[in-house]
């Protein structure tokens, strides 16, 4: 089944596709274009949730209702098999699967954290897993079902991974879980993979990728630690179950990404590197530490070149929300968070800050919960902990920090701006939140209440009204320019909520530059050409809007800075 989204939004149709032809059947599957979640059943049947509007919606505007389609039967008629409250974000399709089975899986999300799962034995009954709600699902390795807890559990802290005797959760019974990884204080798991008989993680260590390998054995799991470059970023790829093999990327900001396999014997062979994209003899990476307001200390990663010793211009770039870790890749590659405005500063002699300020997963689940919900001024505060000690430390010049961010982004750059908006020389915003009186009524906000608060009720708005961006611009300040970009065809963040910044900025009297796409939903991009016309424009923004900074005797700032 493969996935086609029109204009890049999260609304797709899902069409059968035949791999040996290279065409899409005929008469075959197709889910019109709706938020939809599809997975097989067996090759005639699939698990079929689409929201068509109406009562098939929940308020955050996913599907609601989960179905069984027959082929060569319309989707009208297909077997109702479970339905999710109005208040819930969504139903969707799964499965489990194992080296000897495969049980199709039903999500109810109950909230952004929380879900209920049922699946389908054997048998064709269809039975709820007795785990916990708030658990995330990694998967099947023989007949232990894995799991990451983001709320304790008897003495295991949240972040642990533990494991469940499988078989008897199919039969119903209640069963004790047992260890399988525990990280420590400086520890999180990012993310994890099965094959057949390992289960892979993804670990971070002070913000630095790792990957370890865990077999099951009579008793617990032992773990294999999988030799990869130091200080790099690891991400984990689809896996080959039966051979046991998974494969990885791994880059840094000065190392172009290299994709590897894995084997079960801990075995790493390159597959493929891509070619450097720029030339990092006289550039360096340093991770640092900023001192939080409330004595957090809060990890930075700053790129910049040998020959500089500041003041410079910096951009700072974070996100702090979603349990989202950042993580360091290469210079050219980011267009989802600043594209390559990191490497053209790094270039001509200024720098690139990428901030791990909390409400992401850098450090767990505590990190995240460090601004939940109320707690959120506290991502604010790291954030400007970050500007400031860049300051005191003489990387940057006082009037020469430029921040940016991008979704959840948008929420942290326009409090920080509007609470401190004579630290900031200039914002970068994409696809942002700012309204958060009513973001809950907007494309699919509802499902971030969890995250925020929930604006209707009065004791969360009274702390959401201290932040919220829109609310707390003020008449006769003069706020630092701000570079907004934006797709039409967003339906995950509302459009609206840049509009009514960018108007609200501009009729106080300040610099607001304007960017919307028309495709690209939330990622913007449509496309690579859209990548770079947005970048180009970025730095003409900051070139712009930032004192140049004076150049090393000698250095030379390419044709793109003269």
């Amino acid at each position: 089944m493969v996935s086609l989204s029109p204009g890049g939004g999260d609304a797709d149709v899902v069409r059968e596709f035949d791999l040996t032809t290279g065409s899409f059947v005929a008469g075959g599957f197709e889910v019109p274009l709706s938020k939809n979640s599809v997975d097989w059943i067996d090759e005639d049947t699939l698990l079929v949730g689409y929201a068509h509007g109406g009562t098939s919606e929940t308020r955050s505007g996913y599907q609601r209702r989960m179905t069984e389609w027959r082929r060569g039967t319309p989707l009208a008629s297909a077997r109702l098999l479970a339905e999710a409250e109005v208040s819930d974000i969504g139903i969707y399709a799964g499965e489990l699967s194992n080296a000897d089975s495969r049980c199709p899986m039903i999500s109810r999300t109950l909230g952004y954290f929380d879900q209920r799962r049922r699946v389908r034995r054997p048998d064709g009954q269809w039975i709820e897993l007795d785990v916990p709600v708030s658990a995330d699902m990694v998967g099947l390795v023989g007949n232990r079902l894995v799991m990451r807890i983001e709320e304790k559990l008897g003495t295991f802290q949240p972040g642990t991974l533990i494991d469940y005797d499988f078989a008897a959760l199919l039969d119903g019974r209640t069963v004790a879980p047992r260890l399988v990884f525990a990280p420590s204080a400086t520890q999180a798991v990012e993310s994890s993979a099965t094959t057949d008989n390992h289960l892979w993680i993804k670990l971070l260590d002070n913000v630095s990728g790792k990957l370890i390998a865990l077999t099951p054995t009579a008793t617990g799991w032992s773990q294999r630690p999988i030799p990869l470059a130091a200080n790099s970023t690891v991400a984990l790829l689809p896996t080959a179950d039966k051979q046991d093999l998974v494969f990885v990327t791994v880059e840094s900001m000065l190392s172009p990404t290299s994709l590897a396999s894995v084997g079960a014997n801990g075995a790493v062979t390159q597959v493929q590197a891509l070619p450097p994209q720029f030339d990092a003899s006289n550039m360096r990476v340093e991770q640092r530490f900023a001192t939080s307001k409330d004595g957090t200390r809060v990890p930075y990663f700053l790129a910049r070149r040998k020959d500089v010793r500041g003041p410079v211009n910096v951009l700072v770039h974070a996100y702090g929300g979603f349990q989202a870790a950042q993580t360091p890749t290469y210079l050219t590659g980011q267009p989802y968070r600043s594209g390559p405005l990191g490497l053209f500063l790094v270039e001509d002699g200024n720098a690139y800050v990428l901030a791990n300020i909390r409400g992401g997963g850098e450090y767990g689940p505590s990190w995240h919960r460090g601004a939940l919900r109320e707690k959120r001024q506290n991502s604010f505060d790291d954030l400007e902990a970050v500007a400031r000690d860049l300051i005191t430390t003489g990387v940057a010049r006082k009037d020469g920090v430029a921040i940016s961010g991008r979704s959840n982004g948008g929420v942290l750059v326009g409090a920080t701006m509007t609470q401190h908006p004579d630290l900031y020389a200039a914002t970068i915003v994409g696809s942002p939140l700012f309204d958060m009186q009513r973001y809950s009524k907007l494309s699919a906000g509802a499902s971030w209440i969890d995250e925020y608060g929930d604006p209707d009720k009065a004791a969360d708005w009274a702390f959401m009204r201290r932040y919220s961006p829109y609310q707390n611009v003020r008449a006769g300040v003069r706020y630092p320019p701000m570079f907004l970009y934006l797709s039409t065809q967003d339906d995950r963040v509302h459009p609206g909520h840049a509009r009514k910044m960018a108007a609200k900025l501009k009729a106080g009297g300040n610099r607001v530059y304007y960017h919307e796409y028309l495709e690209g939903g939330h990622s913007v991009g449509a496309d690579r050409e859209e990548d770079a016309v947005r970048a180009a424009l970025e730095w003409a923004f900051l070139t712009k809007e930032l004192r140049p900074t004076a150049q090393p005797t000698g250095s030379s700032m390419g044709e793109r800075g003269r």
